[in-house]
């Protein structure tokens, strides 16, 4: 029997088929940018710059992305303003439907004797019927199979954002995710279907409820989250990770809590806010995974940097702005002021634009 062999995002983005072409480039730049989890902070103008297409032509990629439920887009918001979206890219959309899909049998649905289209994401009035004859055939025949086609054919993209904050914060997958979203989805459409009926938007009110369910489940706190620190990271003595330092995850998530400063100084800096997440996300992985001895030339000879476009000196320049300088006259992120972390972003912006000049 042979081992199954988990494939790098940029390398399961090639693998990708039946894709347009500029939903296949905004996959494979998204990849690229990812961190282990498949997460990424992207900017819109961003992808049009790296792929040389215009924003409209990019938001087309990432609709066509949505439907295929390779990715799932939340929007982010920063001191009241728009900023750059949270990209989760999905592994393998087809092995959460089809778990969801047994799951949902099980539950009285009978989804491949299905003959009608399932209703449209836009179609209130066709969900609100749909409901009603379900509840007089006491949901089994026509009407709550055609519901059940319905919420596996467009559930990822309508529960795909709950999914993915499902995902992180109880550390599983996005496909596990995916596929106990859709069956809670399933399960409320059946208990607050008399609530869809009367409301206004029913699609509105079942996202409300499936978002309201999953809030009751889920097994994080705001203790727990408030509880995540630069240790681990940047311990408080300054001494190298534990000798179990290889189990240390360092991703997007846990780049939101005491560390964005880190990365703020970066973007005040004038460092796009894409490069700013993905640049440091990287840099933090080699911190956590190495000595602090070695963490400034692991980063100049890192290949995952430089496929960023960072080179050597930039890369040094931002670990020093992470974990400090070898001799200490440069404080690190957890113990500079705001003035200190202002510089050295400068530092490291003026490292990496020498390299983009270069290039």
């Amino acid at each position: 029997m042979s081992a199954e062999v988990l494939l790098s995002w940029p390398a399961w983005a090639r693998e990708q088929r039946k894709l347009g072409a500029s939903a296949r480039a905004c996959l494979r730049e998204i990849a690229v940018l990812a961190d282990d989890r498949g997460a990424a902070i992207v900017e819109i103008a961003w992808l049009a710059q790296a792929l040389d297409r215009s924003e409209r032509t990019v938001w087309r990629g990432l609709a066509a992305l949505e439907e295929r439920g390779l990715i799932v887009r939340e929007e982010r918001r920063e001191e009241g303003h728009r900023a750059a979206s949270r990209f989760q890219l999905v592994r393998d959309p087809a092995r959460a439907i089809n778990k969801a899909r047994a799951r949902v049998e099980q539950l009285g649905a009978d989804v491949d004797t299905v003959a009608a289209h399932a209703i449209d994401l836009n179609d209130n009035e066709g969900l609100r019927t749909a409901l009603a004859q379900a509840c007089s055939e006491g949901w089994h025949g026509p009407s709550a199979n055609r519901l059940a086609l319905t919420l596996l054919e467009h559930g990822p993209r309508q529960f795909g954002r709950i999914a993915a904050r499902q995902a992180r914060y109880e550390a599983m997958s996005i496909s596990t995710a995916l596929a106990d979203v859709l069956t809670l989805a399933w399960i409320e459409l059946r208990t607050s279907a008399m609530s869809m009926i009367k409301a206004r938007s029913p699609w509105a009110v079942w996202s409300r409820a499936v978002e309201c369910a999953v809030a009751n489940e889920s097994l994080a706190s705001a203790e727990d989250r408030a509880a995540i620190t630069l240790e681990g990271i940047l311990p408080e003595d300054g001494s190298a990770p534990s000798s179990d330092a290889s189990e240390l995850y360092v991703g997007i998530d846990e780049l939101t809590g005491p560390l964005e400063r880190f990365i703020r100084a970066l973007r005040d800096a004038g460092m796009p806010a894409t490069l700013a997440w993905a640049g440091s996300v990287r840099i933090a992985h080699i911190a956590a995974h190495g000595s602090q001895a070695n963490a400034h030339t692991a980063a100049a000879r890192d290949a995952t940097l430089q496929s960023l476009g960072i080179g050597p000196q930039a890369a040094r320049a931002w670990m020093t702005l992470l974990v400090g300088s070898r001799r200490g006259t440069v404080a690190s992120a957890l113990h500079a002021d705001e003035s200190a972390l202002a510089t050295q972003a400068q530092v490291v912006m003026k490292a990496w634009r020498n390299t983009t000049l270069v290039a």
